[in-house]
C-alpha cells in the first residue's frame, strides 16, 4: 500500500489541496511548509484541519511517512491496547508505535474530549518520544494556546518550546456551507 493509505487522512479531506482561501491560512500554509513544531489554534470552520490534511497529501507525494490522527483516537488506542482480543492489542500497540515515529504527526482536535489521567499520561509520552527524535508534530486545537499549554502540562508544553513549535491562530467565521 501506498504511503496514502496509511496516513490516516478522513475520506473528506483525501483530495484536499494546499490552496489559502482567507488570510490567515496563507500564513498557516507558510508555517506548514517549515519548521518542526506547530500548534494551530483557532475557531471552529477556519481550514485548519483542511490545510493539515492538504499537507499531509502533499507529503504522502514525496514518500514522507505522515499521519492524522485525533487527540481522542490517539487515546482510545491506549484503552484497546489492554484488550483481551490479542489482534486488537497487537494491533493499537503496533499504532501507537508508529505514532511516535512517523516523520509527521498531526493531532487534531486537542481538547474536545476530557481524557483520563493515563491518557494524559500517555499523550505526554507521545510528546516526549517525539522531542526526542526530533520528529514534527502539529497539533490542531479550537483553544486558546494559554488552555493547551494547561491541557499537555509544562513538561510537554517547555519540550514543545524546544522544538521551535510555532503557534499559528486561524481566526475568522466557518467557512463550511449553510443549512
Amino acid at each position: 500500500m501506498s504511503t496514502c493509505e496509511w496516513s490516516g487522512v478522513p475520506q473528506r479531506y483525501r483530495n484536499a489541496e494546499l490552496m489559502a482561501k482567507t488570510t490567515p491560512q496563507k500564513k498557516l500554509i507558510s508555517r506548514l511548509v517549515g519548521g518542526k513544531g506547530l500548534l494551530v489554534c483557532g475557531d471552529i470552520g477556519t481550514g485548519k484541519t483542511h490545510l493539515a490534511c492538504a499537507y499531509i497529501n502533499e507529503l504522502c507525494k514525496i514518500d514522507v511517512h505522515a499521519k492524522y490522527i485525533t487527540e481522542y483516537a490517539f487515546a482510545d488506542l491506549f484503552t484497546t491496547r489492554h484488550s483481551k482480543e490479542t489482534w486488537t492489542a497487537m494491533t493499537s500497540n503496533r499504532e501507537i508505535d508508529h505514532c511516535k515515529s512517523y516523520r509527521v504527526l498531526v493531532v487534531d482536535e486537542v481538547g474536545k474530549r476530557e481524557l483520563t489521567k493515563n491518557q494524559q499520561i500517555e499523550l505526554d509520552e507521545l510528546i516526549s518520544e517525539r522531542y526526542n527524535n526530533e520528529l514534527r508534530t502539529i497539533f490542531i486545537t479550537n483553544m486558546h494556546p494559554k488552555e493547551f499549554k494547561e491541557r499537555i502540562g509544562d513538561r510537554a508544553y517547555d519540550r514543545l518550546k524546544e522544538m521551535d513549535t510555532v503557534t499559528v491562530v486561524v481566526s475568522g467565521e466557518s467557512l463550511r456551507g449553510t443549512l
